[in-house]
């Protein structure tokens, strides 16, 4: 896959990014409405911040300049989503952007769906203003398709209420984990539950546990993931785990730790909105892996859609990945910026932002993993036969 790197290539709107090769792009796929060119972006957003933050941003979009007229559209949650991509075979049916899952990115790359926007970054020259795992997530090849939108990792969440009254701290390696999500199973609480709804989420759940246990390349034959599968297996035909988990998303399981069926969860700052309103007395700490690997990066990457109006997309881009703009948006809807710097100040500001600050300056990115697509299949396939006790020990 070669990367277009000249000079004549680059389209920034309104100035160095009008090219002649784009023209009649523009002219066969964008609308016109009073004059100006539209341009839609699919986004799978599902919480009132991130639809909110989205709805301002595109607002903010639209009356800072006169030549395009933008508007997005929900399609989620993710799975569907992701059916509503491979759905749209004509340009027609497809959007100019999308806001897209991290542990999708690669996928939708080798697939040829997004436009090679590799000129467009290293002209700007700012790269080194963001996490090397945000950039790495839109990259293959050395080529960029896209820019991050925002970054998360994963972390423990837990019930700050119910480990006092069991008279327990927050685990720290796996051992204390397992012992932790045992005692806090009474009645009708598991002690833990995680996102586990067959697909990529199920497998970026397992990721996480595994690499941050030391092993980031060999992760279908490595001790570390037959290791966490015990560890599954433990806890669900100890009653400590709800076999529910198959059906979870990651709000889904947000719902179940606040209605009190689960103690602790594994989740992303996505539910930070949720927690935010209830009453419950929330602990956050990184995953208790007790090993000394990287942990994994998520969040959400801007892709152009190829064949689509992509200076208009570049613009939005532009407008964007400016700084103020950035931390307007990712601030509000409990996302951490791409940029380290505005990470940091978030973290600053707000100290629930701190372990996910210092995760993502260690973390990786799906692009360490050519053959992602397969690698998650088989492990959302082998959460799920562990959850529901197919899968034996070894196998």
């Amino acid at each position: 896959m070669k990367c277009s790197i000249s000079i004549a290539g680059l389209c920034l709107a309104g100035m160095l990014w009008g090219c002649s090769s784009e023209n009649s792009t523009i002219a066969d796929t964008a609308a016109r409405e009073d004059g100006k060119e539209t341009l839609v972006l699919w986004s799978y957003y599902e919480t009132k911040e991130q639809q909110e933050s989205l709805d301002r941003l595109i607002h903010d979009f639209n009356t800072s300049q006169g030549r395009y007229r933008m508007t997005w559209e929900y399609h989620g949650p993710v799975i569907e989503f992701n059916k509503k991509l491979a759905l749209a075979l004509t340009e027609k049916e497809m959007p100019d952007l999308i806001i897209a899952d991290q542990s999708n990115m690669q996928a939708y790359i080798r697939k040829g769906l997004l436009e090679d926007i590799t000129s467009y970054v290293r002209y700007s020259q700012k790269e080194e203003e963001y996490f090397a795992c945000a950039l790495g997530s839109v990259k293959s090849q050395d080529c960029y398709y896209g820019m991050p939108f925002c970054c998360s990792t994963a972390a423990l969440f837990y019930n700050k209420e119910k480990l006092e009254k069991a008279g327990i701290e927050a685990p720290e390696n796996l051992h204390e984990f397992v012992l932790a999500a045992k005692v806090l199973s009474e009645g009708e609480t598991y002690g833990f539950g995680m996102p586990a709804a067959s697909g990529s989420q199920s497998a970026s759940s397992v990721l996480p546990w595994v690499i941050s246990a030391g092993d980031s390349e060999n992760v279908l034959e490595c001790d570390e993931t037959e290791n966490f599968f015990g560890v599954i297996r433990e806890l669900v035909q100890s009653g400590s785990m709800p076999k529910e988990c198959i059906n979870w998303s990651n709000n889904d399981v947000a719902r179940s730790f606040l209605a009190g069926e689960i103690a602790m969860m594994e989740n992303s700052m996505d539910v930070l909105p949720l927690l935010e309103k209830s009453n419950i007395s929330t602990g956050v700490i990184k995953l208790p892996t007790g090993g000394g690997g990287n942990p994994m990066a998520g969040g959400e990457n801007l892709g152009i859609l190829k064949g689509k109006n992509k200076s208009a997309a570049l613009a939005f881009l532009d407008f964007y990945l400016d700084d103020q703009v950035m931390e307007q948006i990712c601030g509000p809807q409990f996302g951490l910026a791409p940029k380290k710097e505005l990470a940091r100040k978030q973290a600053e500001k707000d100290s629930k932002y701190k372990v996910f600050e210092e995760e993502l300056e260690n973390s990786i990115s799906m692009d360490n993993y050519v053959q992602w697509s397969a690698v998650s299949e088989k492990l959302s396939e082998v959460l799920v036969d562990t959850i529901l006790e197919k899968q034996k020990a070894g196998e």
